[in-house]
C-alpha cells in the first residue's frame, strides 16, 4: 500500500456491513493510531495488526460481533493507550497482553 506509507492515524468506523479488515493494514509502518469503532459484523482483527510497531494507540469499540482478538496483540512495543470498549463477544484476552510494557493507559469495559 505504497501511497498510505506516511499515515499517521487512521479510523474506520461505522461500517455496518464491513466483515474483514484488510492484511494490508500492517504494511501501514508509520501508523501512529488506529480506531476500529462500530463495525458489528467484524468477528476478528486482521493478524496483521501485529506488525504495527510503531502503533501507540489502539482503540477498538462496539464491535458486537467481535470474538477475539490477535493474539500477537503483545508485539505491539510502542503501544501506550489500549481502549477495548463494548465488545459482547469478547471471551478472552490474548496472554501476549502482558508483553505490553510500554502501555500507559487500558481502558476495559464490557
Amino acid at each position: 500500500m505504497k501511497c498510505l506509507t506516511y499515515l499517521r492515524r487512521l479510523v474506520i468506523e461505522d461500517c455496518d456491513n464491513l466483515c474483514v479488515l484488510p492484511e494490508w493494514l500492517g504494511e501501514l509502518q508509520s501508523l501512529l493510531s488506529l480506531g476500529i469503532k462500530g463495525l458489528p459484523e467484524m468477528t476478528i482483527p486482521p493478524e496483521s495488526i501485529q506488525h504495527l510497531t510503531s502503533l501507540e494507540i489502539l482503540d477498538i469499540k462496539s464491535c458486537n460481533a467481535l470474538q477475539q482478538l490477535p493474539e500477537q496483540l503483545g508485539e505491539l512495543c510502542s503501544l501506550h493507550d489500549l481502549t477495548i470498549y463494548g465488545l459482547p463477544a469478547l471471551t478472552y484476552l490474548p496472554e501476549s497482553m502482558r508483553h505490553l510494557t510500554s502501555l500507559r493507559f487500558l481502558n476495559l469495559a464490557c
